[in-house]
């Protein structure tokens, strides 16, 4: 996947609200961003998988980020982030979108030195954006992308999912 950047290699990021948490996404992952609604639950799977949701007649897993990074969960969701990764299309759970940014590669700092600590493998840096340090998620690295095709194949047929 090419990333989207400008002749002078900014890279546009999505930003967006998480519990008391700034995070973004590249903006070449994201397909749409939609208002939020609650998917269908699927049962037996991990607790940051939040359900299902048909879109455009697919079925496509719904990845709660607040489970997932532990934030907190608050009763302001407010959109759902439809992604697109080589590996396949997720819906993320977010509580507000809230910019569209240009970064410059060197504004974006590495979190290679946090290793292993929990949730570290999932990010692709961090950039000060307006005062706060917002955390850039690899989509990618989240979720096992295994675990979201088993809960699609699990969606019932034939039958109304949203």
């Amino acid at each position: 996947m090419s990333h989207d950047s400008d002749v002078t290699g900014e890279i546009k990021v999505v930003v967006f609200d998480l519990g008391d948490r700034v995070f973004a996404i590249r903006i070449d992952y994201v397909r749409e961003i939609l208002e939020h609604r609650d998917p269908t639950v699927v049962p037996d799977e991990p607790s940051w998988l939040a359900g299902i949701l048909e879109l455009s007649e697919a079925v496509l897993p719904v990845v709660s980020l607040h489970r997932r990074f532990g934030a907190e969960e608050r009763d302001t969701r407010r959109h759902l982030i439809h992604l697109t990764t080589p590996e396949g299309d997720m819906i993320f759970t977010a509580d507000d979108v809230t910019a569209i940014r240009m970064v410059t590669p060197d504004q974006i700092k590495s979190v290679d030195k946090f290793g292993e600590q929990e949730g570290a493998h999932f990010l692709e840096g961090a950039v000060s954006l307006d005062g706060d340090l917002v955390l850039i998620i690899d989509p990618r690295r989240v979720v096992d992308m295994k675990v979201l095709q088993e809960a699609q194949d699990k969606a019932p047929i034939g039958e109304g999912v949203e």
